[in-house]
């Protein structure tokens, strides 16, 4: 059979469904092109490293801006559906090409695993939580109440508590914190690890033994120590971290919210713009110095191991990818529903805090509930462990 004669009108239709006749129909097609090469590029720019090239500098921030485009490419495709099936099908294909990205951002986990220690499970519970020194984000303490941050620690009864900017712990005379919320902290947790000097800390109640991983010498404080626990007749070595944080100044931090908030000065922005790239841009370079740091301490310890803190970026960025590897799983994406954020201060709405894991352990619930007294959302996770095979 000749199908010869069949190909320049196939071609033909082919190009015309693709490439319509009409200038305004052109220009949509042109323009939705345009927001699904952005959408995958998004999607996968944490592959590249940080750096002071163009690609370096914009890949970084191309990822931040991931769960937003996907928000966009959602709401377009449904709309797409209805009224202009060309542009759906553009925005099918790259939301399927995006998958792998977008299941990390926005988990699907419908039914949860319940456990049943009656039955046997082993099984425990950890916190990571930036508690912003045990400060109020609402404001000045207020006499009679208990430090909310403690509280909630103390309410929500993790098993193993890991935190970061404890730096103010000391003064908790100022800091609202109780008598009883300090004597029921250590009746609870009697195994504690305080490393002041990085405002790391650690809480447990199963005995914690500490591991000397070193430091990056051209860091300006320790930005990780780690712990190993032993619990149910096993062992976890623990690696709570806090990355460089985004190094914006109260200024720049000013000139983005009244961005954000329809108070747009362009001289403003224009005079900060090349000045808070350059900052962001220098984070992003050092948090991937040091999760490059974290992942051959990671190489070099078998076992189970854990590693959470404040990363201070996103979950698909350069450092979060590269520590995670290819061997740990991240808690929320494994266990959760939904879209989350863990910071939530000067407009920045990120998940920015996390929980990796790999070994004979496995998460099944996890959850970050707006408790408003740190900059920071908490997230707790809860552990079974599985038998060895």
């Amino acid at each position: 059979m000749d199908l010869r004669p069949h190909i320049k009108p196939f071609l033909a239709s082919s190009i015309k469904d693709i490439w319509p006749a009409s200038t305004r129909q052109r220009c949509l097609v042109v323009l939705t092109a345009i927001f699904c090469v952005v959408t995958i590029y998004a999607a996968y720019a944490g592959y590249v490293p940080p750096a002071h090239t163009f690609l370096g500098t914009i890949s970084p921030l191309a990822v931040m801006a991931f769960p937003l485009l996907l928000y966009i490419l959602a709401v377009s495709l449904i709309i797409c559906i209805v009224f202009w099936m060309r542009g759906a099908r553009m925005l099918l294909v790259t939301l399927i090409v995006i998958v792998p990205s977008a299941i990390k951002i926005v988990p699907l986990h419908i039914t949860p695993y319940i456990a049943d220690r009656a039955k046997g499970d082993k099984t425990f519970s950890l916190l990571t939580y930036n508690v912003m020194s045990f400060l109020d984000f609402a404001g000045p303490f207020k006499e009679g109440v208990p430090n909310r941050t403690v509280q909630y620690i103390l309410d929500s009864n993790p098993d193993i508590v890991c935190l970061q900017e404890t730096l103010r712990a000391a003064y908790v005379n100022t800091l609202n914190i109780t008598l009883s919320q300090r004597n029921l902290r250590d009746l609870r947790y009697p195994y504690q690890m305080h490393w002041h000097d990085g405002g790391i800390a650690m809480y447990s109640r199963y005995p914690l033994k500490e591991i000397h991983i070193g430091d990056r010498p051209d860091m300006p404080y320790p930005h990780y120590k780690a712990a190993r626990v032993y619990l149910h007749d096993d062992s976890i070595t623990i690696i709570n971290c806090h990355l460089q944080s985004i190094g914006l100044d109260v200024s720049d931090r000013n000139v983005y919210h009244g961005a954000t908030g329809g108070d747009i000065d362009f001289d403003s922005i224009d005079a900060a713009g090349s000045k808070i790239l350059g900052k962001l841009t220098d984070a992003f370079i050092i948090r991937a110095k040091q999760a490059e740091f974290v992942r051959s301490v990671l190489d070099s310890i078998p076992g189970n191991v854990i590693v959470c803190g404040d990363f201070n970026d996103v979950p698909l960025s350069f450092a979060a990818r590269q520590i995670q590897g290819n061997d740990m799983h991240d808690a929320f994406a494994a266990t959760s529903f939904g879209p989350r954020i863990t910071f939530h201060d000067n407009r920045f709405y990120f998940r920015i805090d996390h929980v990796f894991y790999r070994g004979n352990i496995g998460a099944y619930w996890c959850a970050s509930p707006n408790i408003p007294s740190s900059d920071h959302y908490p997230l707790l996770v809860r552990f079974k462990i599985q038998p060895d095979k």
